[in-house]
């Protein structure tokens, strides 16, 4: 089939290319493990400008479009480049440490939650116990207002008689 439109045959394209990527993604997303992905950003990490050979063509559309570590600096070419989320996870020591790190942020954050949780249920409890002791603690302000209301006429009486 032959196509007049430069746009609709870039369009076309495009949309083999994306469909390429995703299934090439989507083979590779169970085949490649934490340590190939550390070792691949290590290299194109290492060098400026990373040239793709073409047998890790599938590992590194997984790391372009699944984890966002690469990028293609010049559209039609074969050097990709650390993004600014590679040279991050480049910086805190590589792929396997970032997960370790995610992971235990990811862990902090649950005991956080459940410390939360339970401050939460504590605080419930204590104003519950606060209202239904209330009632109580009104009365009991109420007489002791009237008791000091008493006796402050008392000694003001008997200040006026010694007067």
């Amino acid at each position: 089939m032959q196509c007049d439109n430069g746009f609709a045959s870039n369009a076309i394209s495009a949309q083999i290319s994306k469909t390429l990527a995703v299934s090439l993604t989507q083979l590779n997303l169970f085949t490649m493990n934490d340590k190939d992905v550390d070792e691949l950003l290590k290299k194109i990490s290492s060098s400026n400008e990373y040239i793709m050979p073409e047998e890790k063509r599938s590992s590194i559309i997984y790391l372009m479009t699944e984890l966002k570590l690469i990028y293609k600096p010049y559209d039609n070419s074969l050097i990709f480049a650390p993004t600014k989320f590679g040279n991050e996870v480049i910086n805190e020591g590589g792929w396997i440490k970032h997960l370790e790190i995610e992971k235990e942020s990811l862990k902090l954050k649950s005991e956080r939650e459940i410390l939360d949780f339970e401050k939460s249920k504590t605080d419930l409890e204590l104003a519950k116990k606060l209202l239904k002791e209330y009632p109580y603690t009104k009365w009991f302000a109420r007489i002791s207002l009237f008791i000091g209301i008493g006796l402050g006429l008392l000694e003001l009486i008997k200040y006026i008689k010694q007067s």
